[in-house]
């Protein structure tokens, strides 16, 4: 995508609310490229089992509710159509559910975090790489010290990494997405998308 090729900076909107320690709602906002519609969508969870010693717990959700792209479209996507030169419009079809096994485990004297899941849409992807995950993700997180947490996932589509530091109420995160492309000579290995967060609870 030409898109990809200059740096761009976005600015993200994500809040969320839980109910009743069973139920989480999430909205996100942002993503504006030049020319393309602004990316917004709601997302739900609701966990289905809680976690114990010997079993993980159990979540259902859907993401992209409202979402302007439209489900199963992206491959179907000619020059001129909206989100077609969005490097990340896969990520943002319509309508995507999954379910997803979490559990905490300790690991080497440390603290780990791992889940694993299956869902359609978005967690599908399009390159021949994701197709033969067909829907599976999984990531893990590995706490070496306190308030400090080292991350990496595979999205469905995606390998992707970061760090989260919390202190008291606020959490400080950088990630970078889709580090697969720096190994290819595509065109893409110089496709470096490093996120910076800031949330508060």
């Amino acid at each position: 995508f030409r898109e990809r090729k200059n740096q761009k900076t976005s600015i993200y909107l994500m809040a969320g609310v839980g109910i009743m320690d069973r139920v989480e709602l999430g909205l996100f906002i942002g993503d504006k490229i030049e020319g393309e519609p602004l990316v917004y969508f709601l997302n739900v969870k609701a966990k289905i089992l809680q976690e114990t010693l010997k079993y993980p717990q159990l979540s259902v959700g859907i993401d992209n509710i409202l979402s302007p792209v439209a489900e199963t479209s992206i491959e179907d996507l000619h020059d001129g159509d909206d989100f077609y030169e969005h490097p990340d419009k896969a990520a943002y079809e319509m309508l995507s559910p999954y379910a997803v096994a979490s559990k905490q485990a300790v690991v080497l004297g440390m603290p780990w975090m791992f889940n694993l899941g299956i869902g359609a849409h978005r967690f599908t992807g399009q390159a021949s790489r994701s197709r033969v995950m067909n829907g599976l993700f999984m990531s893990a997180e590995l706490s070496p010290v306190r308030d400090l947490a080292i991350q990496g996932e595979y999205d469905g589509q995606d390998v992707n990494a970061g760090i989260k530091y919390s202190y008291k109420n606020w959490g400080f995160r950088v990630g970078a997405q889709a580090l697969e492309d720096l190994t290819k000579d595509n065109g893409y290995e110089d496709n470096l998308r490093i996120a910076f967060g800031i949330s508060y609870i």
